[in-house]
């Protein structure tokens, strides 16, 4: 290969490159044999290759090295005497043996083919006909050309047509000359993409001179292109900027009088002179500063450039038309270095944004701006604003503040102060979200109030705000967006109200109108309900009639009649309304925690129950909290359905409204409960008086709580309840029948008993006789108010016998339970049903006169037909007995003995 081949491809190929002749002198070395024996380039042509190597042999040693590819191991002889083993890889460059080139490379280095493919750049070498002779692969993998396709192409053959004409000019330039020729143009590839290129060819001549072709390399040059472009735009928005800068920028010496070296157009307009009279010194800038100022300035500007900063400071100057201006100044030193290289990335001045210290400036650059109205301006709003921030301050019944963009806490008045219990100091830089909720601020209601205020000019909430101390107060918040004149956000204005007291008397009207309202409708429906329970013809009529009433109105979701089952838990009978299975969740619930359900209590302590707001009451199990709040579930009601002390179940009513049922509610409740009691009673009641077939229960009572059985135990005898009687302070009369003792023994025992109020004896023969008793508590009438009817009651010996009839039908369960809450000691000892044949009427009366002799029955129809028994009397007994012809003894003797049979035979009958 020819020398110049070499030449151009190891130029600044980083491995040591030189080209010998065949007497062994050195024809060229690069920069990088120079380099590495410590000898200039220049210095080593001419020499011979073994003064500087040792183990360099001779031309035909060499040529036989070039053909078979061997390496050469040398060692080079260094400027400072050192020596350098080495490795040399020789190639023929022309096929006469006359030219040779060597690459070098320390022991073990690359070899020059693998420098070629190596390099970066597309690297070619054609022959003088525009045969390729060498490529490297940079070439083909840009291209893709594989070698077979490269070969038989031309350089004009890589190009766009329209370059054709420019390469091969150059082409032939190179060719006639020793110059080396640079095109920039497109590499065309084979998929026929052109890829922005510059290309440079340098001529091969063989050892005559004469071209024998040409070789050189391509560069991509798109980065460059675009780095170019950037450049001009970059350089483009400059000119534009400093031309269109509101004032003046400039450069200047630090120097007194500081002189111009730059000034941009806008001098003109803040001072009134040209720009050249100060870039050529007619015009010294420290001339144009005001006196009074002329020397701060000039210490202020020294000050930061002795401190390495830049300086930034507001002084006057006089105008060409003798007008004082105030300007805003800002500069900094710049250095020779970013002077003699320009701006660079990191800053202005190629210092790394770091303004050079006073004793190592070349120049100050800086920006000068009229702000004369700016200033009037702020003069204005700082006195108007004093004048808002003393009135502000003064009033006491608002919180006025200001906050910043981003909603920080700017200002701080009095009101403010005794509002939230903040001090100035405490809350001036923190987020005005601290006056809000943790649930409102979780929620982002104060980034969204700001984001209304922007958006609309004002916005205005009310909700309940946190003080210092923790406590909330119900607050009126209007915040208003305060913007700059060219529209740019500059903060907001917030005003607060404490409104808790109006808010609170406002609810507590509203509360006491739904209340009411509400009262009203309850009213109507439960003198509703109580008119229907009049006709109902059965126990699950009035419960039916209940839980539907209540369920159809918009009051109530839910309603049900419960009771115990025989395992004593509570168990519906009858139901209306959608809960979604609530009252099932609420039954499977009693086993948490030990939770006894509101239901249980009301049957158990014969009082009603409320739970207020059942999905936030902590004492209600989770479960049961969370299905309701599912549900929409909020408070719910257990009202004992109770009459005369017995139970008939309890009522469950949900609600989904809050609090639904205050006390007066409840109340009503509480009286619907008792009428359905007593319409309960009253209908069992009369199947047991109707009734042909009957139950008859037996129970024994014993212990001190029966009274019957402890007065004989004590008086050893026998006592028998003959009838009972209610008086109108609430006590009951107890008329007992007292067999083998003195009635007078029973008159002294019960004076110490406490249930008895009093003692009267009625009756006395011996050891036997009536007395009647005074008690808190009748028994017979809590078995009656329990639907049953008693038909003895008998003690002897510390043991008393009740026998009472129920219907056939009755849940004798339930009334045992209700037997022992009066006698906790009672037993259930026998259950029998019997037939009870029906009387009629006239049944009746036959019997009752078949009972009275002649003379009775005579009396006691005188009597009735004169109008004895009126009141007033119509007739008095002397004018019956003389109408009859008997004395009034005799009368009033027949009229008793009637009388007496008559009441007997009623009252028998009716407990019978």
């Amino acid at each position: 290969m020819d020398s110049s081949v070499l030449r151009y491809v190891v130029d600044e190929s980083p491995d040591p490159v030189m080209v010998v002749d065949s007497e062994g002198e050195v024809t060229y070395a690069n920069r990088a044999i120079g380099e590495l024996l410590g000898l200039a380039p220049n210095a080593m042509l001419g020499a011979r290759a073994n003064s500087l190597f040792s183990g360099w042999t001779d031309a035909s040693s060499l040529l036989r090295s070039a053909a078979d590819g061997s390496s050469l191991d040398l060692t080079g002889r260094l400027a400072n005497g050192e020596e350098i083993p080495l490795s040399c890889s020789v190639r023929a460059v022309d096929d006469g043996g006359t030219q040779f080139a060597a690459f070098l490379r320390e022991r073990d280095s690359l070899r020059v083919e693998n420098v070629i493919d190596a390099l970066p750049d597309v690297f070619y070498a054609f022959d003088a006909d525009s045969t390729l002779l060498e490529w490297n692969d940079r070439l083909s993998a840009v291209t893709g050309y594989d070698d077979a396709e490269l070969a038989s192409m031309t350089p004009l053959d890589f190009v766009p047509r329209d370059d054709r004409e420019m390469i091969a000019d150059a082409i032939e330039d190179v060719l006639g000359g020793e110059r080396i020729e640079t095109r920039r143009s497109a590499l065309v590839t084979k998929a026929g993409k052109r890829i922005p290129y510059e290309f440079n060819a340098s001529r091969l001549a063989d050892a005559e001179e004469n071209a024998v072709g040409f070789v050189g390399t391509g560069r991509n040059v798109v980065e460059r292109e675009a780095a170019e472009r950037e450049l001009r735009e970059s350089e483009r928005i400059r000119s534009t900027l400093v031309s269109n800068l509101p004032g003046i920028a400039y450069r200047c010496a630090n120097e007194p009088n500081r002189p111009m070296t730059f000034v941009s157009e806008g001098c003109r307009d803040l001072t009134g002179y040209d720009p050249d009279r100060l870039a050529s010194g007619a015009v010294s800038w420290d001339d144009l500063i005001h006196p009074d100022d002329r020397e701060r300035v000039g210490a202020e500007v020294q000050d930061a450039l002795a401190d390495g900063e830049s300086f930034e400071l507001t002084y006057r100057i006089r105008s060409a038309d003798g007008e004082t201006r105030w300007v805003w100044e800002q500069g900094r030193g710049v250095s020779e270095d970013a002077l003699s290289a320009g701006e660079d990335a990191d800053g202005a001045d190629g210092t790394d944004g770091k303004t050079p210290r006073a004793n190592d400036l070349a120049a100050l650059e800086g920006l000068i701006t009229d702000v004369t109205d700016r200033r009037k301006a702020k003069q204005a709003l700082r006195r108007e604003k004093e004048q808002l921030r003393s009135l502000v301050q003064g009033v006491e019944e608002y919180a006025i503040f200001m906050l910043d963009p981003e909603g920080n806490v700017r200002s701080w008045n009095a009101g403010a102060e005794q509002m939230k219990g903040y001090e100035r100091e405490e809350i001036v830089g923190d987020h005005f979200s601290a006056f809000y909720t943790e649930e409102d601020a979780a929620r982002d209601v104060p980034e969204r109030n700001l984001a209304d205020a922007v958006e609309r000019g004002s916005a205005e909430d009310e909700g309940w705000r946190v003080r210092a101390d923790g406590s909330l107060f119900w607050a009126n918040v209007v915040i208003t967006a305060l913007r700059t004149e060219d529209g740019s956000l500059r903060g907001f204005a917030k005003v607060t109200r404490d409104l808790t007291e109006r808010r609170e008397h406002e609810r507590k009207l509203a509360r006491q109108r739904d209340e009411l309202a509400t009262l009203n409708r309850i009213n109507v429906v439960i003198h509703e309900l109580v008119r229907a329970l009049v006709s109902a013809a059965s126990r699950e009529d009035v419960e039916e009639t209940v839980c539907t009433r209540l369920a159809e109105t918009n009051l109530y979701q839910f309603a049900l009649v419960a009771e115990r089952d025989l395992n004593g838990r509570v168990v519906a009978r009858t139901r209306t309304g959608d809960d979604a299975g609530f009252h099932e969740i609420v039954a499977s619930a009693v086993d948490e925690a030990g939770w006894e359900r509101p239901a249980t209590v009301a049957l158990r302590d014969g009082e009603c129950r409320v739970v207020r707001d059942i999905p936030e009451d902590e004492t209600v199990p989770e479960s049961v909290r969370s299905a309701a709040r599912e549900r929409g579930i909020r408070s719910g009601i257990a009202v004992p359905l109770v009459y005369g002390g017995t139970n008939y179940g309890v009522l469950v009513v949900y609600a989904t409204r809050p609090d639904a049922f205050s006390e007066r509610e409840a109340a009503g409740f509480d009286v619907l409960g008792e009428t359905s009691g007593f319409a309960i009673n009253a209908i069992e009641r009369k199947k047991l008086l109707a009734a042909d077939s009957v139950v008859e229960l037996t129970f024994r009572v014993t212990g001190p709580n029966a009274l019957l059985a402890d007065l004989s135990q004590r008086a050893d005898c026998t006592l028998a309840l003959e009838g009972t009687i209610s008086t109108s302070d609430g006590a009951y009369l107890y008329y007992v029948q007292v067999t083998d003792a003195p009635p007078e023994r029973i008159v002294e025992l019960v004076a110490d008993v406490p249930d008895v109020g009093g003692c009267r004896l009625v009756s006395s023969h011996g050891d036997e006789g009536v007395v009647a008793l005074t008690v808190s508590s009748s028994l017979v009438e809590a078995l009656t108010d329990a639907g049953a009817n008693v038909l003895s009651t008998r003690a002897e010996r510390g043991e008393e016998r009740v026998v009472v009839e129920v219907p056939h039908d009755a849940d004798v369960r339930s009334f045992a339970s209700t037997f022992r809450l009066h006698n906790p000691d009672a037993d259930l000892v026998a259950k029998r049903e019997i037939e009870r044949p029906i009387r009629t009427a006239s049944e009746f009366r036959g019997q009752l006169k078949e009972g009275l002799t002649t003379r009775q029955q005579a009396a006691l129809r005188s009597a009735h037909l004169a109008g004895y028994f009126d009141w007033p009397r119509a007739s008095t007994a002397e004018a019956v007995a003389d109408s009859m012809g008997i004395s009034s003894a005799t009368f009033h003797q027949h009229l008793r003995k009637a009388q007496g049979k008559l009441a007997a035979a009623f009252f028998d009958d009716a407990s019978n």
